[in-house]
Formats: structure tokens, sequence, C-alpha cells
């Protein structure tokens, strides 16, 4: 509440900026607030009570990218896109201790789009469409691949792509989400499968939002939208 009314810094890092924006939203857990820096430094992890910055995971030898994506926690653990693929980061230290590559020789993963783990998966957006991995090991499961964006929008592309910037929802099994095509998904989160599309005519940046048998998402022309189903 003091900080509602005064305005007051409470807490700050302890340490000098590196001088590059962090673009995604923290995480606060097991006592920490964790947080990412776009180009150089990836995650942070801070105390929340003093502000200490405890650990950062460094470049990493090109680990990161220009556009990284912040991390996700669940199940003690904190889970990570990165120009390389998806990797799993202990809290504790920040050490990786599971890392899968995706082996392709440009990067896939420059959007915005923060992970999702639900289902045993941990799920996420990227350049090149919506991907699946196994949330414990990060064997692949599946990815899908909408149309190619309305607007190119992926730093450093010079042509579309067919991008996901939207964080994915999830909800009875099904991850829902908006592309850089302009159309809603809803996919079944154990295959990738198509159940439902709807055209919205507009790019899709943020992420959808559910409250019992509706969905609520929004495009780049204003448009708030609203679907709802039988369950």
């Amino acid at each position: 509440m003091n900080l509602i009314l005064t305005g007051k810094i409470l807490r700050e890092d302890d340490k000098k900026s590196f001088g590059s924006p962090c673009h995604a939203g923290a995480v606060i857990a097991d006592g920490k607030i964790f947080s990412s820096e776009n180009w150089r430094y990836g995650v942070y992890a801070h105390d929340l009570k003093s502000g200490k910055r405890l650990w950062t995971t460094g470049r990493e030898n090109g680990v990161y990218t220009f556009l990284d994506s912040g991390p996700a926690y669940a199940d003690g653990k904190l889970y990570q896109k990165v120009r390389t693929g998806v990797r799993i980061l202990d809290p504790a230290s920040g050490k990786c201790l599971v890392q899968h590559k995706n082996g392709l020789k440009r990067p896939t993963m420059e959007t915005y789009s923060l992970p999702l783990v639900a289902g045993g998966k941990v799920f996420f957006g990227s350049a090149r469409g919506l991907f699946a991995y196994d949330a414990k090991t990060l064997a692949p499961v599946w990815n899908f691949t909408p149309k190619k964006e309305m607007v190119t929008s992926v730093p450093y592309a010079w042509y579309p792509m067919a991008a996901v910037h939207a964080s994915p929802a999830y909800a009875d099994g099904k991850v829902i989400f908006g592309g850089g095509d302009g159309i809603l998904y809803v996919l079944d989160g154990a295959t990738g499968k198509v159940l439902f599309s709807k055209e919205l005519g507009a790019t899709v940046y943020s992420s959808s939002a559910v409250s019992g048998n509706a969905v609520i998402t929004s495009a780049a022309d204003g448009t708030i939208y609203a679907f709802t189903g039988s369950k």
C-alpha cells in the first residue's frame, strides 16, 4: 500500500544494469523474482525481500539471441526458450538441468511468447509456429505451423514468418492462442490437432483469457472478441 500511496522505490537491483531492455514480465516464486534481459545476460534471480541479485545465467556461448522471452515457473523448475531451443533451469542456482537443441541453422524462437507448462508439456510460440515438448525430458512432442504473419514483425526477418507472438493459454486439455496470421486457434494439447480456428482479420499479439466456457482475446485492430462453447 505504501508503494501505491507514495511511489517510493522499496527495493532495486543492487548491481548496475547491463543496458539492455526487459520485455517479459517478472515471475515470483521460491522467495525470488525471476526476470530476463534482452540480448545479453538472459535470466536474473533476485531476492524478493532485499532485491539482491542472486545469480544470472550469462550469455553462455550464444545461447541467447536478440529477442529472448522470460522464464516460466512450474513444479520447482524454470522453463525458458532460447535461441538454440528450450531448457530447464534450477531456480536456486540458474544451472541448466535439461536442454533440447533444435538443430536448425536459423533460430526459431524470436518472439516474446512466454512458455506455458501444463498437461505434462511445455508449450511456447515462436517465429516458426507453436512447439510442444515433454515437460520432464524436453523431448519434442509436436509443432504447429500457422499461416504466414500478416505483417512482418519478427526482428531481423526480411519476409513474413509463421509467427506466434502470443503466449498460449491452456484449458481442459486444449491450447489456445492467436497467430501472426490473424487467426485464433484451439489445438488438442496432446496431438497439436486443430479443433477450432477463427479468422480475426488482424495480428494477435496478446494472450487469450479463459473463464468458464468463454475465451476472450484481442487483435491488433483494437477489437476484443469473446467466444463461448458448450463446455
